[in-house]
């Protein structure tokens, strides 16, 4: 039977209880550990642990933790999508097979890419961190933060 990620975790400490609470309710739940993966490809070890169930428990399994998340908050932990909500993510956004990972993490290493999160569901990715712009004035001229811009009734 193929497996369906449930929830993902950054570390194994919040997954494990989830697994285990899943496993005594007589689901067929695992845990899928990617952290090696990731520490060959000088990534940081995010989004790699993943509670799996099969397929045909997931809707049922899926009610169940959310019920049990309404007290115990275990998803508070979670990483899912911003934009559909699904917990099948990974980090880096590549794939696990063959030698892209391996062409990946040298861009990574020279900054010419970018890492990101990756949705399977929607496949939409998302930055580790928010790039901030900074304000602008009405001629699209960065604001400074100097004594002179805090107060715009002195002039200097």
């Amino acid at each position: 039977m193929r497996s369906v990620t449930l929830a993902t975790f950054n570390d194994r400490d919040h997954a494990q209880p989830v697994v285990n609470r899943l496993q005594q309710a007589g689901f067929h739940a695992q845990l899928h550990d990617e952290t090696k993966w990731q520490k060959h490809r000088l990534a940081e070890k995010l989004a790699s642990v993943k509670v799996q169930v099969e397929e045909n428990e997931f809707e049922t399994a899926r009610r169940q933790l959310k019920e049990w998340d309404a007290t115990e908050h275990w998803l508070d932990q979670a990483v899912c999508c911003p934009e559909c909500g699904s917990p099948d993510v990974d980090y880096p956004q590549v794939t696990r097979k063959f030698i892209m990972p391996a062409l990946h993490m040298l861009l990574f290493k020279l900054r010419l890419e970018e890492k990101m999160f990756y949705c399977h569901t929607c496949h939409h990715t998302w930055p580790l961190r928010v790039k901030m712009e900074p304000e602008r004035d009405a001629l699209n001229w960065p604001i400074k933060n100097s004594p002179l811009h805090e107060n715009t009734d002195m002039t200097p």
